[in-house]
């Protein structure tokens, strides 16, 4: 089977996440892990939000959900999470302007000098990711909207949906990537994105359970962002 190149742009990338989010809040399940590491492109070349094993029913709109422990994407959480392992549709909020940075440097790792600890750390001061080159003014100020520390203040999906929609031609950049051979089904879809990543120094994509039943990444925990709450950390300032 040959190879076959794939080419999407980044603005329509972005739309059809947020709309895939957006439908997923108005049936108040919150996704809790928006990355784009669980973004997958079907052959007609439409972005899918997926990787549903951290999602949670809030039953109402405006409800959130607490955490008792486990796997944190800290380079994707919200300062709110962090420090109270609170998680609602404004954590979901803020993980996405998290993900329009990965798709604007070419999925790096966010916040790429830094630790997880340090991240946590700096995250709950007020640090943000600043603007890349290729990325609209326009975007990055819905950016740091969705990055304010006050949730009620954060915009919804179907704002972000429509300002999305807005600007999703500004930039002509795309994401490039290509499918392996002798795969198929859905096999093909996650070795395809497997082996995207891998070309950005990442290691496998999914979760494997521990002896106790914890989640790990089956890749380096520290490099996907992923943090185990229940470790203990030796870092000031927790």
């Amino acid at each position: 089977m040959k190879e076959k190149k794939i080419e999407i742009k980044i603005g329509d990338v972005l739309y059809q996440v947020a709309v895939g989010m957006e439908y997923i809040h108005e049936l108040d399940f919150i996704h809790r892990d928006v990355a784009a590491r669980n973004v997958l492109i079907d052959s007609a070349k439409k972005a899918k939000i997926a990787d549903f094993g951290m999602s949670r029913n809030v039953e109402a709109s405006n409800a959130s959900y607490k955490s008792s422990g486990g796997l944190v994407p800290v380079r994707w959480t919200s300062p709110e999470s962090l420090n109270d392992a609170e998680y609602s549709k404004a954590s979901d909020v803020w993980a996405f302007a998290i993900f329009i940075h990965e798709i604007f440097t070419d999925c790096e790792v966010p916040y790429s000098s830094m630790s997880n600890d340090q991240v946590w750390t700096k995250v709950c001061s007020g640090y943000r990711l600043s603007r890349v080159n290729k990325c609209p003014f326009a975007i990055y100020e819905l950016m740091l909207k969705c990055w304010n520390a006050n949730t009620s203040e954060r915009p919804s999906y179907t704002d972000i949906r429509a300002k999305v929609g807005e600007v999703c031609d500004v930039s002509d950049s795309v994401l490039k990537f290509q499918t392996p051979n002798n795969v198929d089904g859905p096999q093909k879809a996650q070795a395809a994105v497997n082996e995207f990543y891998t070309e950005k120094n990442f290691t496998e994509l999914n979760y494997v359970e521990g002896p106790n039943g914890e989640l790990y990444s089956a890749g380096n925990m520290d490099d996907l962002g992923y943090l185990d709450v229940n470790s203990s950390l030796e870092t000031d300032g927790f």
